[in-house]
């Protein structure tokens, strides 16, 4: 087998560096898919603990056990999905190094850093479960 042309390293370069690229966008929408289920469970809960404790017509009270049963589930769905969300985000971060390396032997040079802060996800996250333990908590 003969060494590819530097033309075909280039165009292999190319190709390798778009197939990353395709995997760096998927892992995105993963994680924007994986936060959207999450909040919208979270909101879900809180909204309908609301309802049902503010309405005076239904009687409706949650026994001890039953917060027990909503935190617990509140505090599983929000570890599931964070670790969910960090696995895919360090997958993403191996993803955009390749990327990285890939540019610099293309010659490409980035004008702005690939690099972006990691910190709103799990935040938010974090807050609606805590906006949800609240809801199930408090009587009102």
């Amino acid at each position: 087998m003969t060494n590819p042309t530097p033309d075909q390293q280039f165009d292999q370069l190319l190709s390798a560096r778009q197939e990353l690229d395709k995997e760096r966008a998927h892992r995105r929408e993963k994680v924007w898919k994986i936060f959207s289920w999450a909040g919208t469970l979270l909101v879900a809960i809180i909204g309908g603990t609301v309802a049902l404790k503010t309405d005076p017509e239904n009687g409706f009270t949650f026994s001890w056990w039953l917060r027990g049963v909503l935190i617990a589930s509140i505090v599983f769905l929000m570890a599931y999905a964070g670790l969910w969300i960090r696995q895919n985000l360090a997958i993403e971060d191996t993803t955009q190094q390749a990327i990285d390396e890939c540019d610099q032997r293309l010659g490409i040079k980035h004008v702005i850093p690939s690099t972006k802060p990691r910190f709103g996800y799990i935040a938010a996250l974090v807050m609606l479960a805590i906006a949800a333990i609240v809801a199930v908590v408090v009587d009102v």
